[in-house]
């Protein structure tokens, strides 16, 4: 038995596997090339069975195995990847299976870029942002793609958190390799690898090549990760906002001139107008006449 995780942006195939679980044979062996069928029964547990009327390959109990209940059963994946078994009670149902005792090793129990302590206490792999319910991660990083991107997708940064291990590593795939630096290099040279994580005890270089998901903290400070943290989709959009506000705002500047000179010359028309007509009821300024010639050089100024 096997469940997977198909994590967004994590390519094609079946996805990363969290969960295996072989069958024991304590009471039938397996005939190679025939299938293996998983099967509820109701008297408390999944069995795996390659012929109907015969014993089961393997059993995986129920807390009520072998014990009546008074409603039916039923199994279902749930959101966070676990696969629970639940009996009715006539007005609930009861928890009474959990394939995965430890919620810690779920695929993504603290979400994208979270880190799961004991007792699921969730937290931040950058240790400065607040946990949320959407996780701690930026959404851009979890976008499908990788960073191979010929635009801004292959920009990141790089986050690097010590005391810490991938869930179900004994699942995965690794490399050994003789430091971190190595480790490290492997993976920031490899544009479909979103981070690593590196044991100096063992020299097993794990490589992630699927959005970053939930960390488990532990204490050894020798189990280090490194992470990478797309920027170019979040940049590009505030880019963008910002080039809008930008032009809007210098739109509305020479909006605002444009009727401020509007404002003025209809302002110093009138003046010139008003000046005209103000002393004379309506008389009218005249004939231009020239203030050199001869018959202006001499004025005379008198009181009205």
């Amino acid at each position: 038995m096997g469940l997977y995780a198909k994590f967004a942006g994590s390519g094609t195939g079946t996805g990363q596997i969290y969960l295996k679980h072989t069958a024991m044979e304590a009471k039938a062996d397996i005939i190679e090339g025939q299938p293996i069928y998983l099967v509820l029964k109701s008297d408390g547990y999944l069995g795996m069975f390659q012929n109907g009327s015969g014993p089961p390959v393997d059993v995986q109990p129920f807390t009520t195995f072998q014990q009546i209940v008074p409603g039916i059963r039923r199994v279902r994946i749930e959101p966070d990847g676990n696969l629970n078994g639940y009996y009715w009670t006539g007005s609930s149902w009861v928890l009474d299976y959990q394939a995965i005792s430890d919620p810690c090793e779920l695929p993504s129990s603290c979400g994208p870029y979270g880190l799961c302590g004991p007792g699921k206490v969730c937290s931040c792999l950058d240790n400065r942002t607040v946990h949320g319910s959407g996780g701690c991660g930026p959404p851009d990083n979890q976008n499908t793609g990788d960073f191979c991107g010929a635009y801004d997708n292959n920009r990141f940064r790089v986050l690097r958190r010590s005391g810490v291990e991938l869930p179900f590593k004994e699942l995965m795939g690794y490399k050994k390799m003789a430091s971190v630096e190595l480790c490290e290099a492997a993976c920031g040279g490899n544009c479909t690898c979103w981070g690593a994580v590196y044991s100096n005890s063992s020299g097993f270089c794990y490589m992630l090549d699927y959005p970053i998901q939930t960390l488990v903290a532990v204490g050894d400070e020798t189990k280090m990760g490194y992470f990478k943290v797309r920027e170019g989709v979040g940049k590009k959009n505030v880019g963008a906002w910002l080039g809008l506000g930008l032009g809007l705002l210098f739109g509305a500047v020479l909006v605002f001139v444009g009727v401020l000179g509007l404002g003025w010359y209809k302002l110093k028309s009138r003046g010139v107008k008003g000046y005209a007509e103000e002393d004379g009821g309506g008389v009218g300024v005249g004939a231009y006449k020239d203030l050199g010639a001869a018959s202006f050089r001499s004025i005379e100024l008198s009181e009205r």
